[in-house]
């Protein structure tokens, strides 16, 4: 049986058109890769390396692993026990809805690998750690039993508390270069995108104000509801206002023009890549992007939505 190259496990292997591999893990999920020497990047990696690959290719499935993702991946920030114990929290809340619904949990089955993934987790006893001391005994977001788990009246609460940031805000802050050149990246893709999806685009060159600049951008932000930051040309700028949204808590949509390297930090993020000519091709993305993370706005109710079109 083929093992996954990352964590060990072992895999069923997808056919491709190509002389790539395509591999369905219990632990990363689902990822392509297709050059030979990927063994001898992977089989010096430390374990905790590994368990942060696994945990990326959680968030972002059906990739492609090609070389430029080596940095990326060496680079890899592993998330706070807080943030991880989130992360299986929100999976769980998906995939079990219903409130008092009971979840169904057995060691080394592929239901633990896939959470071990999605939590960032090492093995199994990392795991556990988090959904039984953080998660049950620490802030018993979980309450269970040996075998079963269901999402507590305080899980289901936090949950919520998640996506209270601005509840009633309407506004899409957009984070960019002012370059003349990228312009049409706002007036021709992210504001129609942003006002399908139903809410409001903001952007600082179209506001009307007569204060400093750093102090109505970050009152704006505060204002929000997400932001959309594109790093095209590597704007300081952008990174600032989307590290200032980040602490903040607000969703944040990153986009950048393909071919261009964005800083290391940001790289663990997945991104909408446009393309030069077709830059049009990234509404439809970014409209479903935007609807998939905080979910249809009320604005321009109106606004002929460039996905239902496709």
């Amino acid at each position: 049986m083929p093992k996954c190259v990352i964590c060990n496990n072992e895999v069923e292997q997808i056919p491709t058109r190509t002389a790539s591999i395509k591999n369905n893990c219990p632990k990363c999920g689902i990822y392509e890769i297709g050059f030979s020497d990927l063994d001898t990047f992977f089989e010096d990696l430390p374990p905790r390396n590994r368990a942060n690959i696994s945990g990326w290719l959680r968030e972002n499935q059906n990739c492609i692993i090609i070389h430029d993702h080596f940095k990326m991946f060496k680079n890899l920030k592993t998330p706070s026990v807080g943030e991880r114990g989130r992360k299986i929290l929100s999976h769980l809340s998906k995939d079990y809805p219903s409130a008092g619904t009971s979840i169904p949990y057995q060691q080394n089955d592929a239901f633990s690998m896939k959470l071990e993934g999605i939590s960032w987790s090492i093995d199994l006893s990392e795991l556990l750690y988090i959904l039984n001391r953080y998660l049950l005994h620490g802030v018993r977001y979980l309450d269970g039993t040996k075998n079963n788990y269901v999402i507590s009246p305080k899980g289901w609460s936090y949950l919520y508390s998640l996506k209270q940031v601005n509840p009633d805000s309407q506004i899409g802050f957009v984070a960019m270069d002012f370059s003349k050149d990228l312009k049409f990246l706002y007036t021709d893709v992210i504001e129609p995108a942003i006002k399908s999806a139903g809410y409001d685009p903001k952007i600082m060159w179209k506001e009307e104000h007569n204060n400093k600049i750093d102090d109505e951008i970050i009152a704006l932000i505060r204002q929000s509801k997400f932001l959309v930051a594109d790093l095209t040309k590597q704007n300081n700028g952008a990174y600032f206002e989307a590290g200032f949204a980040m602490g903040l808590g607000l969703p944040i949509i990153w986009m950048c023009k393909k071919g261009e390297e964005v800083h290391f930090d940001t790289t663990q993020y997945n991104r909408i890549v446009w393309e030069e000519g077709n830059a049009e091709d990234a509404i439809p993305k970014l409209q479903k992007r935007i609807e998939a993370t905080i979910g249809k706005g009320t604005q321009h109710n109106n606004h002929a939505s460039k996905v239902d079109l496709i």
